[in-house]
């Protein structure tokens, strides 16, 4: 037989990063699991440079410093809100920590780093990243890559065409 602890806890994960527009909430999903083998409350803290609220599967809130009780082997889902500033640049972020400290076992502590990133404006992705075609001696090889917007505003790109052969024309 295997003895558990009396005071267990996680809390995963142990860091989130979560990217959203500018004056929007970002939010990240935290669970907690009483690993030990008792019935445990836990203290849950919430400190953050941009406005925060933790939110219980019910969708209560749960003020900093509030407590979370949970069976032993029982798990719980927190999600928390971090309201970006309206006047965020793209690229600005913030970290957050949520903090969960053991009424049962003082000394037993768990945190999670959450960072709220504002997208940023300009982003694309290119597909597929290489292409390989086998052809015969003065036969044409063509490859298509797909460049798409990913980003939150219009853009405009500039192609630039490289090869060790001569390149022919390019179609955008």
């Amino acid at each position: 037989q295997i003895n558990r602890p009396a005071y267990l806890v996680s809390l995963s994960p142990a860091s989130s990063l979560q990217v959203g527009d500018a004056g929007e909430i970002i939010t990240h999903t935290l669970h907690i699991t009483n690993a030990g083998g008792q019935s445990d409350t836990y203290t849950v803290t919430l400190s953050s440079e941009w406005p925060g609220t933790m939110l219980l599967p019910n969708g209560s809130e749960l003020p900093s410093g509030g407590s979370v009780t949970l069976a032993s082997g029982k798990s719980t889902t927190l999600r928390v809100q971090i309201l970006a500033p309206a006047l965020a640049t793209p690229g600005d972020q913030s970290t957050a920590q949520v903090m969960l400290t053991s009424w049962g076992n003082p000394t037993l502590a768990r945190s999670a780093e959450l960072t709220s990133r504002v997208w940023p404006s300009y982003l694309f992705s290119l597909e597929p990243i290489s292409s390989t075609h086998i052809g015969n001696p003065s036969e044409i090889i063509t490859h298509t890559v797909s460049i798409t917007n990913t980003g939150r505003q219009g853009d405009t790109y500039t192609v630039t065409l490289s090869s060790n052969w001569p390149i022919g024309r390019a179609h955008v």
